[in-house]
C-alpha cells in the first residue's frame, strides 16, 4: 500500500459533454416546436374566427381582446417562437383568449389552453431535470 493519497481513484473526472445536456437540447427543441405549433393554431383561429362561433365579437371589449391577441401573436412570430420574448407573447395571447370566453370560440380557447398546458409541462420537466442533476455540468442552464 502506498503512503500517497490517490485522489483520482475516489474522484473520477467529470465528462466534458454530459449525457443529460445531449438529451435535454433535443427535448427542449421538440417541446418548443410543439408549443409553437399549438400557439400558431391559436393565432390561426384568432385571425379566422367567424361571427357564428362567437356572436358577441362586435362588442368593444371583444374587438379589443381580438386586436390584443392578434398583436401579441404577430409579436411572437416576429421574435421567433423559440425566443424568450416570443414565448412570453404567446403565453400572453393565450391568456387573453382564455380570459375572454365570450369573444372567442370554444375551439380557439381549447388551442390556447393546450399551448399553456404544454408550457407548464415543459417548465415542470425542466424543474425536475434540474432537481435530479447530479453533477455541476448537468446543472448548467438550471
Amino acid at each position: 500500500m502506498s503512503d500517497f493519497y490517490d485522489y483520482e481513484a475516489e474522484n473520477p473526472p467529470v465528462r466534458s459533454s454530459p449525457r443529460g445536456s445531449r438529451i435535454r437540447m433535443p427535448a427542449l427543441v421538440l417541446a418548443g416546436v410543439l408549443a409553437a405549433g399549438a400557439l400558431f393554431g391559436a393565432g390561426y383561429l384568432v385571425g379566422h374566427g367567424s361571427q357564428a362561433d362567437s356572436p358577441t365579437t362586435a362588442s368593444p371589449k371583444c374587438l379589443d381582446a381580438m386586436s390584443t391577441a392578434n398583436d401579441l401573436l404577430k409579436k411572437n412570430k416576429q421574435q421567433g417562437a423559440d425566443s424568450v420574448g416570443g414565448q412570453q407573447s404567446a403565453r400572453l395571447a393565450s391568456n387573453v383568449i382564455i380570459q375572454n370566453p365570450e369573444c372567442f370560440s370554444a375551439a380557439m380557447r381549447a388551442v390556447a389552453q393546450e399551448g399553456l398546458n404544454r408550457v407548464a409541462e415543459n417548465a415542470q420537466m425542466e424543474a425536475a431535470r434540474c432537481a435530479s442533476a447530479k453533477t455541476f455540468a448537468d446543472r448548467l442552464g438550471c
